[in-house]
């Protein structure tokens, strides 16, 4: 429709709007799907240690700088452990800080009741060795508009924010998060004249690598030769930054034949085939794939902007969900991320899970990116040039 004052027709163009912040939803479309995630890594209570070596009536211990004596037994080791513990938990600040169970042989365990929180031991008496078995610690901030990976329902350690453990918690995706799938197929000896054959695919991408070699002096000798032409053919498909294959000269045993994920948290598929005049040989599969060593298994969404999240700093603008808080991620539809590569409509997605790319999407393969399958997320658009903003949107398809 014409403008009366211009004459110029109205339209809408999707390029003219200023880019969204990021981690914003791009479009209130009602077939968008929400979730949410409770941030709990690697969020930890403190666990420390009283060791009773000399029985004794009484012990004086300062904790969280408030000096305290507790009762015990000094008839033996295990009955003041026993009685020490009992002591702890009757006193309503040291049971307000971490609870106390005795092995009923010298030695008293305090499990902190709230994760992140620091308790302080000092002037323990002799006759008490006091050790920090494990360190309190809070979790980690998740930025907006990053990759989030669900690691399984809360557990006991998350129930201040999920008590009845009914939501899933989640992380921001890094290498350290991941296992490095392995698949090691071990294969009966065909003998002379027959093939040994290879299949692997990399989830993400749509080729299948195939390879076969003939049977070579022995089973090792052509196990050897099948890794080698395996390899050739990923680094000609370009895939060999994400799965290698070895041979018995290499990681597996005599027999066996390995494929090794060289990116934790990329999931691949193998088969191995053989074919013997007398009747098929024996071939079996021994892996660990799992929810553990794929990132797409686990794939949440991406985090999106809060705006009520509380800013570390009065007069700063917050960027990330705090330690051990809720996160709203977008599992379906398009969202704006961080972005310098200015991708177009329909190209592939990477996640970075390297140190400094932890949960950033990319269009171009790199170090510790892991590839999504066009049927998981897309590149729809990029910032307009010049607006000066490193921002692009990311369609999310299909999400668990």
């Amino acid at each position: 429709m014409a403008n009366p004052n211009t004459g110029i027709h109205a339209t809408q163009t999707r390029g003219f709007e200023r880019p969204g912040a990021i981690g914003q939803v791009a479009d209130n479309s009602p077939h968008n799907r929400k979730r949410d995630l409770i941030n709990s890594d690697p969020q930890a209570v403190q666990v420390s240690t009283l060791q009773v070596t000399v029985a004794k009536a009484d012990y004086d211990l300062t904790v969280g700088g408030i000096p305290f004596n507790l009762d015990a037994d000094a008839g033996s080791l295990a009955l003041a452990a026993d009685a020490l513990a009992d002591s702890w938990n009757e006193e309503a600040i040291l049971r307000g800080w971490m609870t106390a169970v005795s092995d009923g042989v010298d030695t008293v365990t305090l499990t902190g009741n709230n994760v992140g929180m620091v308790i302080d031991f000092s002037g323990v008496e002799a006759g008490l060795t006091y050790a920090l078995a494990s360190a309190a610690d809070d979790a980690d901030p998740v930025p907006f508009g990053r990759a989030m990976i669900a690691t399984g329902y809360a557990t006991p350690a998350d129930s201040q924010l999920d008590p009845d453990g009914t939501m899933l918690a989640g992380v921001l995706v890094a290498s350290a998060k991941f296992t490095a799938q392995v698949d090691t197929w071990t294969v009966a000896d065909p003998g002379v004249g027959q093939f040994i054959g290879a299949t692997v695919k990399v989830l993400g991408f749509d080729q299948v690598i195939s390879e076969r070699v003939p049977w070579q002096t022995d089973l090792d000798t052509t196990l050897d030769a099948l890794a080698t032409v395996i390899n050739a053919a990923l680094a000609d498909a370009g895939l060999s930054a994400y799965v290698t294959a070895a041979g018995p000269a290499g990681a597996p045993a005599a027999g066996e034949l390995e494929f090794t994920a060289a990116i934790p948290g990329v999931e691949f598929a193998t088969t191995v085939t053989c074919d013997d005049a007398a009747g098929y040989p024996v071939i079996s599969l021994a892996s660990n794939k799992a929810l553990a060593t794929s990132f797409l298994r686990s794939f949440a969404g991406a985090s999106i902007r809060a705006t009520d999240e509380v800013p570390s700093q009065v007069g700063t603008t917050s960027s990330s969900y705090g330690a051990n808080r809720g996160v709203r991620v977008l599992a379906e539809g398009p969202m704006w991320v961080e972005s310098s590569q200015s991708p177009t409509y329909g190209t592939r997605v990477f996640v970075g899970t390297g140190s400094g790319e932890e949960g950033r999407f990319y269009n171009s393969a790199g170090a510790g990116r892991i590839p999504l399958p066009l049927s998981v997320a897309r590149w729809l658009y990029s910032a307009r040039s010049g607006e000066g903003d490193e921002a692009a949107v990311v369609r999310f398809l299909a999400n668990v």
